[in-house]
């Protein structure tokens, strides 16, 4: 989605082949169908339902043909279909390291199968998000673990993600369907694109969700604007800091 952007940006034609059934699953959906939007009416053509079967070579590009029957005549072809740690050449077999196609396998002190053996970074399977703070937190840790200052199991932050399209997309926390899930929680949204300064700068779709719990603690935030970046680093410092409404007031 973020090179589909720049590249609709700087003239190209631009094709998005996606398996599931709308982009970007895991961010809050109604946001997702803003953007996705604003990029069809710029040119961006979406196909989605669709698995990429082949990608073959022509006198004039390349064809891409799909499982459902589109065949599709380019220049280029981006795969971002995800990444797969790269963890064979790393031996583990020869150390008694399980592992899967999602990673290293670690306990929540990220010990290995094999105790004296750590494992951090994009290589353990994991389902916090893969970001060099992350793994630079994670490295900490384990430092600290050796060195007995800290023998308590992995906490992490609440650590916010972004998408840049435009407009940007940011999330952190418990997200909006966890949220709508469980009577534990309150969602607040504010629709701040209908401020004047944001109405100035065209951006009317500008919204927030908050997602409180029961003690009035702001614990998830999704937001849509091309402010989003720097909005939830502030939402995030929030989270972690347990502020409440009542401090706020």
């Amino acid at each position: 989605m973020e090179f589909a952007t720049m590249s609709a940006k700087l003239g190209s034609e631009v094709h998005i082949i996606e398996y599931a059934d709308r982009a970007l699953v895991a961010y809050q959906e109604n946001y997702i169908d803003s953007v996705v939007a604003k990029m069809t009416a710029e040119g961006v053509y979406f196909h989605f339902k669709q698995a990429v079967q082949a990608v073959e070579e022509t006198t004039a590009g390349l064809r891409v043909t799909t499982a459902q029957g589109l065949e599709l005549e380019t220049d280029y072809v981006l795969d971002v279909t995800g990444r797969i740690p790269n963890v064979e050449n790393l031996g583990p077999d020869e150390l008694g390291i399980a592992y899967n196609r999602s990673g290293i396998v670690v306990n929540e002190y990220l010990q290995t199968s094999v105790p004296n053996i750590f494992a951090s970074g994009d290589v353990i399977d994991k389902n916090i998000p893969c970001l060099t703070s992350t793994a630079s937190f994670e490295s900490d840790y384990i430092a600290a673990y050796i060195l007995g200052v800290n023998q308590e199991a992995i906490q992490y932050p609440a650590i916010p993600n972004l998408v840049y399209t435009f407009p940007r997309i940011a999330q952190v926390g418990v997200s909006v369907v966890e949220g709508r899930e469980n009577d534990a929680y309150r969602i607040v949204e504010i629709p701040f694109g209908q401020q004047l300064k944001f109405q100035a700068k065209l951006e009317d779709e500008a919204h927030v969700t908050l997602i409180v719990n029961q003690n009035k603690e702001l614990v998830g935030a999704s937001l849509l604007g091309n402010e989003a970046g720097e909005m939830i680093n502030l939402l995030t410092l929030m989270i972690n800091q347990k502020v409440t409404a009542n401090d706020l007031s």
